[in-house]
């Protein structure tokens, strides 16, 4: 579950239910309705005091024994400081895991710019796209682009160039998602990915038989 608002995201197991809402993910028995611990998001060292109430958790998943989440700056709010001239780019990036025997933080991950829909568990790997891409690592990706390119001329080489300019370069990233330690990092080209549409679809992330 996932969402950028302060609205509730809700995750459920056999014997709780996980409601999300605010900076807090409140842990109910699944029985009773006893609530048995308020998970907080980390704390973060952003700029901005953090009694703006800056961030949410945003994301939510329960697996293998621990509550995953994400640290994300409340769309309203980032859109008023952007207009007091506060530098609020990064919405979502960090990712994080709670252990949920001991109620206590078992990694925290920050990234740059993590997508929710992004974010795929499974066979131990926490999954995901950072949507910023340093200058070093797309021009890396596009050696082999930029090489051919110099044997264009006119108007091919001009379009070629358009072309290059527009490739939506990401990062895919894939954590151990017991102990939060980053096991690859690689660009990938998702052009024409995300943002489809008259609805504006936007990117997911899905993994399958490894």
């Amino acid at each position: 579950m996932f969402n950028n608002e302060d609205t509730s995201n809700l995750v459920a197991t056999d014997d709780a239910l996980f409601a999300c809402a605010g900076a807090t993910c409140t842990e109910y028995d699944a029985a009773t309705g006893k609530i048995r611990r308020v998970h907080r998001i980390p704390k973060a060292d952003d700029e901005i005091p953090a009694e703006e109430g800056t961030r949410a958790w945003g994301y939510v998943a329960v697996a293998d024994g621990k509550l995953y989440g994400t640290s994300t700056i409340r769309s309203e709010l980032r859109r008023e400081l952007r207009r007091r001239g506060r530098k609020v780019a990064n919405a979502t990036d960090t990712i994080f895991a709670i252990d949920l025997k001991t109620g206590k933080q078992a990694w925290e991950y920050r990234g740059k710019n993590i997508m929710h829909m992004t974010i795929a568990l499974a066979d131990g790997l926490a999954h995901f796209i950072d949507s910023s891409i340093s200058p070093e690592e797309r021009d890396a990706f596009l050696k082999e682009d930029k090489t051919a390119l110099e044997k264009l001329t006119g108007k091919e080489r001009e379009e070629a160039e358009k072309e290059l300019k527009r490739r939506d370069l990401r990062l895919a990233v894939a954590l151990d998602a017991s102990s939060g330690e980053k096991l690859w990092s690689k660009p990938v080209d998702v052009t024409d990915c995300s943002h489809l549409g008259i609805g504006g679809g936007q990117m997911t992330l899905m993994v399958s038989d490894g």
